[in-house]
């Protein structure tokens, strides 16, 4: 069970990460 909640934690993690970079580029280019 732990296991399962570590990789969707992970998940989280990394599709936040790639919002916050999609949003970091686009304020770059304004």
């Amino acid at each position: 069970m732990l296991t399962i909640y570590y990789i969707i934690l992970l998940a989280i993690m990394l599709t936040t990460a790639q919002i916050l970079f999609f949003v970091l580029r686009k304020f770059k280019l304004i």
